[in-house]
Order: C-alpha cells, then sequence, then structure tokens
C-alpha cells in the first residue's frame, strides 16, 4: 500500500521545482496533473491500439511508459525549411527527409551535413541543435525560395537565413560563434546534452576563439521572424510512430491553435517510444539590451485527444508533468 504524501511534502515538492524552472525559463509555469486522468487515458488506449495495427512489433506505442524529464541543453537551433511539397508526390517530410537526414545529398538537404561537420570547428557549434522543418502553417509557408539558397530558421535569433552552397561554412562559422582550435579528446555526441548546461559549459569555456568571421565575409540575406512555433516530430523514414502520428497532432493544432501560430512537422528530436513529441516555442519578445527571448518546452506522449487539454494549460501558463520532457530558456 503506498502512502499518502504529507502535504507539507508536496508544497515543498512544487517550490523546489518552481525554483529551479526560475533557472531554466524566462516565464513562470505552474506544474499541475490531470483532473480526470481515466477518462483520457481510455480515449489514448483506443488510439493507440489502432494505430498499433499499422506498427511493426518493435515500435509498438505504450502509453505506460515514463518520459524522461531532461531536454538537451542547446543555446540555438537551426532548422533547414524544407522545400515546398511537390505535386503527386508524397509530402518532402515523408519522402524526402531520409533516415538519416544528413546522408541525403540532394540540395538543400546536402546543407545540413556541410553545416553539421563545419560546426564541429566552432565555440559554440555542439550547442546548436539542427533539424529540417516542413511547414504546414503560418509566415513561413509563403516565404519564397530559391533553388540556389538554402533557408534556415535560427531560434533565438528570430531570423530566417538564406545561404547559397558556397557560404556553407562561413555560415557555420557565423552561427557557431567562431572557429575554434579544437581540444584533444573525443566530440561530444548528441547524449552529452542530456547532461546537462554545466557538462557543457565546461566543456564549452576552455576552447581557444580563432576568429569570428572571415575579413570581408558579406552579411547573410535574412528575414524577420518574430513567430510562436510549434514543432511536431514527424520523421517518417525514421521512425513509423511519429510519421503516423505527426500529421494527426498537426491537423488537431490547426483546430486548436490561434492563426498567428506557426506549425510546422520537424525531423528526428528523439524519444520515438514517447511519441508524439512536441516542441512549443514561445517567443517573448526582446530584452532592453536587444536580446530576443525564447521558451522552449518540450512535450511527448502527446496524442490527438490531449491537444485541447495541453493547450488549455498552456493558456494559463500550466504545464501537465506526465507530459513535460523538461525545458529551457533560449536568448540571442
Amino acid at each position: 500500500m503506498f502512502r499518502k504524501r504529507a502535504p507539507w511534502l508536496r508544497i515543498y515538492a512544487e517550490l523546489r521545482q518552481e525554483t529551479s524552472q526560475k533557472r531554466t525559463l524566462h516565464s513562470k509555469y505552474r506544474h499541475v496533473g490531470l483532473e480526470d486522468p481515466a477518462q483520457l487515458r481510455q480515449s489514448c488506449a483506443c488510439f493507440v491500439k489502432g494505430l498499433n495495427r499499422e506498427l511493426p512489433k518493435e515500435s509498438q506505442l505504450d502509453v505506460d511508459i515514463d518520459l524522461p524529464k531532461k531536454t538537451p541543453s542547446y543555446h540555438k537551433h537551426l532548422m533547414l525549411i524544407s522545400p515546398p511539397n511537390k505535386a503527386g508526390s508524397d509530402p518532402e517530410w515523408k519522402g524526402s527527409w531520409q533516415a538519416k537526414l544528413e546522408m541525403n545529398p540532394e540540395w538543400p538537404y546536402s546543407a545540413i551535413a556541410e553545416v553539421k561537420n563545419h560546426l564541429k570547428e566552432t565555440k559554440r557549434g555542439e550547442g546548436i541543435l539542427i533539424n529540417a522543418i516542413s511547414v504546414m502553417r503560418g509566415k513561413l509557408l509563403n516565404s519564397p525560395s530559391s533553388e540556389k539558397k538554402a533557408q534556415f530558421l535560427a531560434l533565438p535569433d528570430m531570423k530566417v537565413y538564406e545561404v547559397s552552397q558556397s557560404e556553407l561554412k562561413d555560415f557555420a562559422y557565423f552561427v557557431g560563434e567562431g572557429m575554434v582550435q579544437q581540444p584533444r579528446g573525443r566530440a561530444m555526441a548528441f547524449a552529452d546534452y542530456l547532461k546537462g548546461a554545466d557538462a557543457i559549459s565546461k566543456e564549452l569555456e576552455h576552447r581557444e576563439v580563432l576568429n569570428t568571421r572571415k575579413p570581408g565575409m558579406k552579411d547573410f540575406t535574412t528575414k524577420s521572424y518574430q513567430n510562436n512555433l510549434i514543432l511536431v516530430c514527424g520523421h517518417h523514414q525514421r521512425d513509423e510512430r511519429c510519421g503516423l502520428i505527426a500529421p494527426k497532432l498537426i491537423k488537431e493544432l490547426e483546430a486548436k491553435v490561434e492563426q498567428s501560430v506557426d506549425l510546422a512537422i520537424v525531423s528526428h528530436i528523439g524519444g520515438h517510444k514517447f511519441a508524439g513529441n512536441v516542441i512549443f516555442y514561445k517567443f517573448l519578445g526582446f530584452e532592453d539590451s536587444g536580446k530576443a527571448t525564447v521558451d522552449s518546452l518540450w512535450f511527448g506522449k502527446i496524442l490527438p485527444s490531449a491537444v485541447p487539454i495541453l493547450l488549455e494549460h498552456l493558456k494559463k501558463n500550466e504545464i501537465v508533468t506526465s507530459w513535460f520532457r523538461g525545458g529551457c530558456l533560449l536568448e540571442s
């Protein structure tokens, strides 16, 4: 039999959680539980049962699995904007996103591998997440693209950069804040970011900056982007769970989220078994110093029937703890 937690222990836990959160997010959020978890669990179980009929045994969804509580520690998210869908073909996120997206040799996806490679030579490159996004709704959907230039949305820069193939190296040095002399030892992997910001900053602070920008480097063409953005993981060729859930979640979000919020499907962000995985980017404006501030909220196990509840709580600056993977603040 489980003992009921004493009231003072619950209050102490909430205070600790709020205190910790102040160090990682700009806004103050209150963590809450589900008011009627049994009813929601039943509707989710029916959805999962139907979905699992379409999935292989090794990729079955499990609604009872616990979420990890650590978001990767990163300071910038760089997102290649996929070209518009081609008529008569699968959408870009389904047909063009290979299991390992950086292995795609076709432009503009080939830019991902080159930028990733050059970021290893920069001061803060290993704190940058790189993905592709397929825009489903919003200002980015109507953004004119060029066959000769790749478009990268950068948060918290709040800018869309247009980069030609010949500029990729310089672009990597620019967003990575300068080329450095690499320290000896292994390069950090994605898993290192799960250890938290302290571990990353200890590694980065010892790197010697050789140069921030090459002499005569031209400025990159940019467009301002000052919007809230919701990303749904839908890397179909990487994992069918995300590929099947993503369009269903997008459809639900389109009906429930304000038109001013942009929606996009994003490539692999980790945690396939916790599908659907959703990132909320909340743009909070600019500080007096000119810094852009963004809250990054990561959620998992979000199924279509959970979307209205999740959104209702977020409007009140409340986070449903059982779906929360973690959060971090981003500053330009």
